[in-house]
C-alpha cells in the first residue's frame, strides 16, 4: 500500500467515527458451515440452530418442527437430478454468474417441483433480517418465478408485520431463462416493522412450473438492503480526498 493510500485509508476511518458510522456485528448464514460448525454434505438435512450466542435461528420447510431443508452444493454436474437451479449460462448446474458469488453451498428445498413453505424459525426475536433468493427467471414456453415474503411476530405465523413480493423472471425474454436474476441473486430485506421479527416464510406465488427454491447468505439480524449514510458524509469524503496530497507533500518537505 502506498504511503498516499494509507494516509487516506487512516482518514476515511476517522471520518467513519467522527460522522457515527460503524460496523454492526451480525449473524451472517452462508451455509458453509452446518449448525454448531460441522462441514456441510451435499443433500444433507440443515439440522439444528445456527447461533451467534446472541441470535438464534434455525429452518423448515412446510411447518414448524417437520422436514427440514438440505445442503447444496455449488457446481453440480449436468446430470445431478437433485439440484436447486438451472444456469444455462454456465456449463453446471447450481452455478451463480459470478465464480465465487455463493461459495460452496447454499439452501435448497426438496427438489425441482416441490415448493414447500421455506421457514426461518427465531428463537430469539430480531429487528431486522435480509437473504439472497437466488436464479429467479422464466420460461421459454410461459410461466415466471416469483416468490413471496413475510415476516411474522410471531412463530404460529399468525400476526403477519411485512410481506415483500420479489422481482419476476421475464417470460418475454429471448432466450427464455435469461433476464435480470438468471444466475444471480434478488435482495430482500426487512427493517423498522414496530415489532421484533420472530419468524420469516419464502412463498412461490409465480406461474412456473418445476420450480426449487435457491436461498444463500442470510444475514440473520441485520437488513443490508438499508446502510443509512449520513448526508455530509460524501461531502467529507470529497474534502478528504483533497486534503491527503497535501498532507503528504507536507510530511515529504
Amino acid at each position: 500500500m502506498t504511503r498516499t493510500k494509507r494516509l487516506l485509508v487512516r482518514a476515511l476511518a476517522s471520518a467513519a467515527l467522527w460522522t457515527g458510522v460503524s460496523a454492526q456485528a451480525a449473524l451472517i448464514i452462508d451455509f458453509e458451515s452446518a449448525p454448531g460448525g460441522g462441514a456441510p454434505t451435499d443433500d444433507g438435512a440443515i439440522n439444528g440452530v445456527y447461533t451467534d450466542g446472541t441470535t438464534q435461528v434455525q429452518f423448515w420447510l412446510g411447518a414448524i418442527g417437520t422436514v427440514r431443508p438440505l445442503f447444496e452444493s455449488v457446481g453440480r454436474p449436468a446430470g445431478d437430478a437433485n439440484i436447486g437451479f438451472v444456469n444455462p449460462e454456465t456449463p453446471q448446474n447450481d452455478s451463480p454468474n459470478s465464480p465465487g458469488a455463493m461459495g460452496s453451498f447454499f439452501a435448497r428445498t426438496l427438489g425441482f417441483g416441490q415448493t414447500p413453505l421455506f421457514i426461518i424459525e427465531y428463537l430469539t426475536p430480531v429487528n431486522a433480517a435480509s437473504g439472497e433468493i437466488w436464479d429467479i427467471d422464466a420460461r421459454r414456453l410461459g410461466g415466471a418465478e416469483q416468490w413471496t415474503i413475510r415476516a411474522y411476530s410471531d412463530t404460529s405465523l399468525t400476526n403477519l408485520i411485512a410481506t415483500q413480493i420479489s422481482a419476476s423472471g421475464n417470460p418475454n425474454s429471448p432466450t427464455g431463462e435469461t433476464d435480470d436474476f438468471n444466475g444471480m441473486p434478488y435482495l430482500f430485506g426487512f427493517s423498522a416493522l414496530g415489532s421484533p421479527i420472530s419468524a420469516i416464510t419464502i412463498q412461490y406465488s409465480g406461474t412456473a412450473g418445476n420450480v426449487g427454491l435457491a436461498f444463500d447468505n442470510f444475514n440473520a439480524d441485520s437488513d443490508i438492503t438499508q446502510v443509512p449514510v449520513p448526508g455530509s458524509f460524501p461531502l467529507l469524503i470529497g474534502g478528504l480526498a483533497l486534503l491527503v496530497p497535501q498532507m503528504y507533500r507536507r510530511k515529504n518537505r
